[in-house]
């Protein structure tokens, strides 16, 4: 039966993710997770930001994810910005959000995250090796 179609073709390569891809794809989650259990996965980005306003731990958890994905997506190929956008289309109407911003350059280590009005600031502290 080889013989009627030729050799058998060798296995496919497997493609393995990035570093990156597997972190944007675990942030993306996280950020699902918090809006599920806030019940506004469902809603529109400004509906999501004013039932998140109703619970500040979730809206900071939100906005520092966001962050953290911002700044992972802009390492990335365009490509992965639009598979983002049809497997998370809540986390991408956040991220594209005018009410969604990062401060950049207010200091060294410390990240200011705006959403929905509120200033969420983060210090990160460098560990000191003695």
């Amino acid at each position: 039966m080889d013989l009627a179609y030729g050799d058998v073709p060798p296995p496919l390569e497997v493609t393995q993710m990035r570093e990156e891809e597997v972190e944007l794809k675990g942030l993306v989650n996280k950020v699902k997770m918090i809006l599920e259990e806030a019940e506004c996965l469902q809603y529109s980005a400004t509906a999501m930001i004013a039932s998140l306003q109703k619970n500040p731990d979730a809206m900071a958890a939100v906005a520092l994810t966001l962050a953290e994905i911002s700044n992972i997506a802009t390492k990335m190929a365009p490509g992965a910005l639009m598979a983002l956008k049809g497997s998370a289309p809540a986390v991408f109407a956040l991220l594209a959000s005018p009410q969604f911003m990062i401060a950049a350059g207010v200091g060294i280590g410390i990240t200011v995250v705006a959403l929905g009005g509120y200033k969420i600031i983060k210090k990160i502290q460098a560990k000191h090796a003695e």
